[in-house]
């Protein structure tokens, strides 16, 4: 079988990508910015796997440095697939817009593209990871006669993000795919492209021991949420959006590798409709020890927030039917390995 490459392999999606390659008999290479991050990722796969997992990590330092993926497909001739998930997602404020967001997403998915073409014929699929921020009407989030769905962009332009970082985010996601796209489309290429659309993302981390850490963005607001005063009652609306699990997010990358069809598509993977109160009451509701420390909010008033409108019907065709992880359960499971990393 063909090795597939995984960029960003030490991400929140990528680490649960290259662990279900893995299980599935997948010969797996990754890509990682230092030698640092490479041996602490071969010392956790090890433990998991034993030593003889058939896994390699590559030094890609910047991905959006010219020709920065050049060497590793000049040098690995018999990468089959990849699936390019390298893109940055913090809550991490920064002066530098084009630094700190366009350049890694848009230039890295380019560079990545360019050199599948340029120097590894072979290569025959090829999935980016997205977001559903790429499809989000933000003016429409509360428009229940809107629906978001795979044929839907967002409208948002790069110099409408002024000095929002989130709105930078979102907007270089949006380039960064249509460029994708475009690059499939404007040049004589060897393989089909399909897109991952994922929303929010909620989960267990791959590793029990990397819930000790700093978590993914999504992730973070649960643990906001554990950690709310035990005398709040105010209706936890801030977040209303929707969300899959990262198990689900992983396996819908996989999907194209099995599974004719979905080559030119974009998958949105949703499970359901969450708001911060909807996921509070459901902390409050499976573990017992943490009630009365946390806030309870208005778990009543949870039903009065107007959701967001969506189908992925045609996702689900595409893949041949799906049965998501449940919003509980991505709680629960979230929540439990930061309880027991606490205490550990």
């Amino acid at each position: 079988m063909s090795k597939v490459l995984v960029t960003g392999a030490t991400g929140f999606v990528a680490l649960h990508v290259i662990g279900q390659l893995i299980e599935k008999s997948y010969s797996v290479i990754g890509t990682v910015r230092s030698q640092a991050k490479a041996d602490k990722l071969y010392k956790q796969f090890k433990e998991r796997f034993g030593d003889d997992v058939d896994l390699e990590l590559v030094i890609v330092q910047d991905i959006a440095a010219e020709n920065a993926f050049d060497n590793l497909f000049k040098t690995h001739k018999d990468i089959g697939a990849v699936l390019h998930t390298a893109s940055p997602f913090s809550e991490t404020e920064t002066d530098d817009f084009e630094k700190g967001y366009k350049q890694p997403a848009l230039e890295g998915t380019k560079n990545v593209l360019s050199s599948i073409k340029n120097f590894a014929p072979q290569v025959k699929k090829v999935v980016v990871t997205s977001s559903m921020a790429t499809i989000m009407n933000f003016d429409k989030l509360a428009d229940p006669t809107f629906t978001h769905s795979e044929d839907v962009w967002n409208p948002l332009e790069w110099e409408q993000c002024q000095d929002n970082w989130l709105m930078a985010y979102v907007s270089s996601k949006i380039l960064a795919e249509r460029a994708a796209w475009d690059f499939v489309k404007e040049n004589k290429v060897n393989f089909s492209l399909t897109v991952v659309n994922p929303p929010y993302i909620y989960g267990p981390q791959y590793f029990d021991e990397d819930a000790k850490g700093k978590l993914n963005t999504s992730s973070q607001i649960m643990m906001d949420l554990i950690s709310s005063s035990p005398d709040d009652s105010h209706l936890f609306n801030e977040h209303v959006m929707v969300s899959t699990d990262v198990r689900d997010v992983a396996a819908f990358h996989l999907i194209p590798l099995e599974r004719e069809g979905v080559e030119g598509h974009r998958l949105l993977p949703i499970a359901e409709n969450f708001s911060s109160q909807k996921i509070l009451n459901l902390i409050n509701e499976q573990f017992p020890e943490l009630r009365g420390k946390i806030g309870k909010g208005d778990p009543a008033g949870e039903s009065t927030i107007q959701g967001v409108t969506w189908n992925n019907d045609e996702t689900i065709k595409l893949v041949g039917g799906y049965d998501f992880i449940p919003l509980k359960k991505q709680v629960y499971d979230s929540v439990k390995q930061v309880l027991d990393a606490r205490n550990s």
